[in-house]
């Protein structure tokens, strides 16, 4: 079983997002998507204050969100990517 853990960067506007911090080029404002991906499927997903450096605990995530998903006997492989 092929577990693949992605950080994108996305622009957010508006009032509402008065909170989040500058991106990697210093201008927009991002939120950080922490994707997780348990084969082909989407298993787990968390919008944190983006900016250059990946924030949020991945291994939270992991143990939280996909270990549940996984049979005890299945060899596991993890993949990290930071887009």
């Amino acid at each position: 079983m092929l577990i693949f853990v992605d950080g994108t960067g996305i622009e957010v506007q508006g009032h509402h997002c008065e909170g989040m911090a500058r991106g990697c080029n210093g201008r927009e404002k991002q939120d950080r998507l922490h994707a997780v991906f348990v084969g082909a499927a989407w298993a787990s997903a968390r919008l944190n204050e983006g900016a250059m450096d990946a924030k949020g605990d991945w291994r939270e995530q992991l143990e939280t969100d996909v270990s549940p998903l996984l049979a005890a006997a299945n060899p596991v492989s993890l993949r990290a990517d930071r887009a």
